[in-house]
């Protein structure tokens, strides 16, 4: 997938960031989210000038080890702001293979 508003991609199920998806780096994060199947958008909260604040629900309160998996997580996401560049499509990267 490639990023655009947000609108049609799992933010823990599709490759939207990295070449694999979020629920498969963080599993421990992605078994306390609160909805497993949230929307890119749905974690974001709008914020000036095209930069986004990522807002993550949990279960319960994170634990030491899981907040600096939540930061690392943070850090990620961060490098990309909804809408920059129009709506989600659906690209193949180049393989070897073609």
């Amino acid at each position: 997938m490639d990023f655009g508003d947000g609108q049609s991609i799992l933010f823990w199920h599709d490759c939207w960031c990295l070449d694999f998806p979020l629920l498969q780096i963080f599993p421990r994060l992605f078994s306390l989210a609160m909805n497993v199947m949230a929307l890119v958008h749905e974690y974001v909260e709008e914020a000036s000038f095209s930069h986004n604040n990522w807002r993550l629900f949990f279960r319960r309160e994170l634990r030491v080890f899981e907040v600096q998996q939540l930061g690392e997580l943070v850090a990620i996401v961060s490098c990309f702001s909804l809408g920059e560049r129009g709506e989600d499509r659906l690209v193949w990267k180049p393989s070897s293979t073609g």
